[in-house]
This record gives C-alpha cells, structure tokens and sequence, in this order.
C-alpha cells in the first residue's frame, strides 16, 4: 500500500507492477495522511483461484489454504478499485459486503456482459 503520485491518492499496488518506488520517513509535503474514514472494510466470498484473489485483494497467502468457499474480510480506500478487482476475478470472487459495491458490481458486470453480447 503506499501514496501513488500519478493517480494523488493511496493504492495498493502489485509488486510486479511496480516501474519506480521511493521509502520515505514522513509523507512528502502535500501528500495527505490516510485518514480512518478513507479506509473501508468489505467481505468477499472465495469461489476459484485462491493465489490470484490473495494477490489482487492483498489477503495473505497463509490464510488461503481450504479457502474456496470461505469468507475474507478486505480493506480498500478506492470503491472503483475493489470493482475493478472483482471484476477482473472472473467469478473466483463475490463481493458479500458492503450491499451497495456489491450492487455495483453486479451491474458492471451485467454491462460488460452486454457490451459482449452486442459484440457477437
């Protein structure tokens, strides 16, 4: 987890994906601190893949052993990320909690499959 300077807010970020890094001390001027209202808390349900859903929800791997079919708690400070998340999970994941992200979720997911369909 760290501040990205591209996007001006906190990501979590893929180790592989990372092109450039800086460790610092103390924020640098201008960065905000994470505050507790940024930081959400959600629930997903483990359906397939239990490696690649540690990974991308930074769940740690020691706990993902008789995962499918369990339940994790998730922390994220992006709405738009976690959708993207599960998403991209391709049904390994479902979003339990919060009730709205799961809501959209499911019509973002609804609406790829349509976009698909008008395609073919």
């Amino acid at each position: 987890d760290g501040f990205c300077l591209s996007a001006q807010g906190f990501r979590t970020f893929r180790c592989d994906r990372i092109s450039d890094f800086r460790m610092g001390e103390k924020p640098r001027q201008g960065i905000p601190p994470i505050r507790d209202s940024e930081v959400h808390l959600g629930k997903i349900r483990i359906h397939g893949n239990p490696r690649d859903v540690a990974e991308r929800f930074a769940l740690k791997l020691d706990d993902m052993s008789g995962a499918i079919g369990a339940t994790r708690e998730v922390t994220y400070f992006n709405h738009q990320w976690v959708e993207r998340m599960a998403v991209a999970s391709l049904g390994d994941v479902e979003i339990i909690e919060p009730a709205d992200l799961r809501s959209r979720v499911a019509r973002r997911a609804d609406a790829l499959l349509q976009a698909y369909k008008s395609n073919a």
